[in-house]
């Protein structure tokens, strides 16, 4: 009978996910925040994730045996706990939550998991839960998915899991082996975070972003070797600087980072926005250099003490890094969404499918993988070069562009129910404390990235007082098909904004995708050049104005007087006022007959096209200027042009 084991992660801070089991082979994984469209979902449970690979594989909870999550108990005989204790013996709070009550993490993930579980349809007594060492499931993915059976060096570096940082382990045979590891504050992953928050990136995602940064800086004119160390076999992290808590870290404007005062006085200020480039791509380039350096020294003591000479080494540049190829996910993307024989693209990826299918896992490992890349970079090429297949009706241009305004509207026209029930909540949260049936206030502020509620200001938090405003300001329940009046009493500001926004979107759709689309399936009907300029539509044009007094006039009518179609009655000089039922009226407004018929050439307006490019900025404001003299943009191009001709000796 086969073991079918379903394995969530994430349920304690980012990047839930989930990955499906049966009989030993991978059927199904996918990541929370594909579904959610919420970056590292961060705080959400892998909820859409895990109901996914069970549709996918067409099991129901009831067939899983067992739940296997990367989050384990440490007990209290272990050094982890202990280490933690006395290398945080500055925090007295945080060292003795670890020998006291060193598995609260734990329960708590566990308990979120069983929610999660319970959601979708499980019985929790009968389905086991297998806590699985968080380093240990870290090895186990790039371990198990690499198809390597002989003796096998694995190295893991992270943030922090339970207490540990680091993993040094052998697989051999499906089997794994611990051979060391190191717990936190002396983590690498952690110092990496650390300098990433320094360099004004978010930890647990800008780290991508300090990689980056290293190639351009030189990673010699700063030694960052005060910040870590490997000696006899030991990594220290001096936490004099980095990898800090409690009172020891930095804190500006109320928020507190893992590195200390101390690294202040050493580099300087940290870096916010876009602040000059020197010195801050060189502190990358130093911390790179140290990672990388450290992490060689790790993997060379371990595999010499643990007899790992024979060890596959991990790339041919240096024998140091080990290349693992997850290609069981190259064939699971295949077959489920496998490419139609005989189309274009069907051909163009032939060579790449094949050569990953040819790799072996033996003495010519080597060799087939640099067949792979080889056939990755022709086809790149040959993507690079083809042209965009012309579209086969007008039709098809058609229904795409009015599903683009529909899906738009309705979202433009919804989008405030995520935030009504979060307004609600927080309110009766703050009237149960205010009323003494609570011991704490909730936060005042709402932060839009994690949508929760936190005490402090800053970037991407909204003040709960503003929120309450927006909410009443008599936005209407929009729902698609139950269109219902729709009145702005209290803020029209807040509508603005959100039809604003929908005008801008739809006005670039138009202009970056769509016009250009119509042009060329035109043109390849006609006997006559059909340009893009010759593609005019008066709802599309309608639009235009709409949305340059939005952006260019600060919501004052000028130019959205002079609308053909949206006959809405704005008055030049007064604000644009718009009503959820006009929003939806663009549903019926939209011109289907009019793209569906083939454009007639327009006049030449006998202009030619300047020299050069023109700055964007500098034309919105000879625009503006021209407004300002009552000059159309056609008379103001004529004068700038003649201009431009007479000052360049031309005729």
């Amino acid at each position: 009978m086969a073991l079918t084991v379903l394995g969530l992660s994430g349920a304690l801070t980012h990047d839930p996910s989930a990955a499906l089991y049966i009989d030993g082979k991978l059927v199904a994984a996918a990541e929370e925040e594909r579904f959610v469209r919420d970056k590292h979902a961060k705080n959400r449970m892998p909820y859409e994730a895990a109901k996914f690979c069970l549709e996918f594989a067409g099991i129901t909870p009831a067939e899983v045996d067992a739940v296997a999550i990367p989050f384990a108990p440490i007990s209290i005989a272990e050094k982890a706990r202990w280490h933690y204790a006395r290398r945080y013996w500055y925090a007295p709070d945080r060292a003795l939550d670890a020998i006291l009550t060193g598995n609260r993490r734990y329960y708590r993930y566990k308990k979120r998991i069983e929610w999660c579980l319970a959601q979708l349809g499980f019985d929790l007594k009968k389905v086991e839960i297998v806590p699985v060492e968080h380093h240990l499931a870290h090895a186990s993915s790039a371990y198990h998915c690499s198809g390597f059976t002989e003796k096998t060096a694995i190295l893991g570096i992270d943030g922090k899991g339970e207490y540990a940082t680091t993993f040094f382990g052998v697989g051999e045979n499906g089997q794994i082996t611990k051979i060391k590891e190191f717990y936190d504050p002396d983590s690498l992953g952690g110092l990496y975070g650390a300098l990433t928050e320094y360099l004004g990136f978010e930890m647990l995602d800008g780290e991508y972003k300090v990689m980056g940064m290293a190639p351009y800086g030189d990673p010699t004119k700063y030694d960052f070797s005060r910040l870590a160390k490997f000696e006899n076999g030991e990594l220290i992290v001096n936490t004099d600087y980095a990898n800090v808590i409690g009172f020891r870290r930095y804190k500006e404007k109320g928020k507190g980072y893992y590195f200390s005062p101390k690294l202040i006085d050493w580099l300087g200020p940290m870096r916010h926005g876009d602040i000059a480039d020197d010195p801050y791509i060189h502190y990358a380039a130093s911390m790179q250099k140290l990672f990388e350096n450290l992490s060689l020294q790790m993997i060379e003591y371990y595999a010499a003490h643990a007899h790992l000479a024979g060890v596959r080494q991990i790339s041919e540049r240096d024998k140091r890094v080990t290349l693992v190829l997850p290609l069981d996910q190259i064939a699971l993307t295949r077959e489920s969404q496998p490419l139609a024989p005989g189309t274009w693209l069907a051909e163009v990826l032939g060579d790449v499918t094949t050569s990953a299918d040819s790799i072996t896992y033996d003495e010519r490992f080597a060799d087939g993988v640099a067949s792979l890349l080889s056939a990755v970079e022709r086809t790149v090429l040959v993507l690079e070069a083809q042209e965009t297949e012309p579209d086969a009706s007008v039709d098809e241009i058609v229904a795409d562009l009015e599903r683009a305004v529909l899906v738009s509207l309705v979202l433009a026209l919804t989008a405030h129910r995520e935030i009504l029930p979060l307004e609600s909540e927080w309110t009766q949260q703050h009237q149960r404390f205010l009323q003494g049936h609570r011991e704490s206030d909730v936060g005042h502020y709402f932060e839009i990235r994690t949508f929760s509620f936190v005490s402090e200001p800053g970037p991407g938090r909204i003040h709960m007082q503003h929120m309450a405003s927006a909410c009443d300001a008599g936005m209407t329940l929009y729902v698609a098909g139950a269109a219902e009046p729709g009145y702005v009493e209290h803020h029209p500001e807040i509508l603005a904004v959100t039809y604003a926004q929908w005008f801008a979107y739809i006005f670039a759709i138009w202009e970056e995708q769509f016009r250009d689309r119509f042009a060329r399936f035109w043109d390849a009907q006609s006997e006559t050049k059909i340009r893009r300029s010759d593609i005019v539509v008066d709802y599309f044009g309608d639009i235009r104005l709409i949305r340059n007094d939005f952006v260019h006039n600060k919501g004052i009518c000028d130019e959205s007087a002079n609308t053909r179609v949206l006959q809405w009655n704005f008055v030049k000089g007064r604000p644009i006022e718009i009503e959820a039922r006009q929003m939806a009226s663009l549903i019926a407004f939209f011109p289907k007959k009019d793209l569906g018929t083939p454009p007639a050439p327009q006049a030449s307006s006998g202009l030619k096209s300047a020299p050069g490019r023109i700055d964007a900025q500098l034309l919105e404001d000879v625009k503006a200027r021209a407004r300002e003299l009552g000059l159309s943009e056609n008379a103001l191009a004529a004068a700038a042009f003649s201009r431009w001709l007479q000052a360049n000796g031309k005729s």
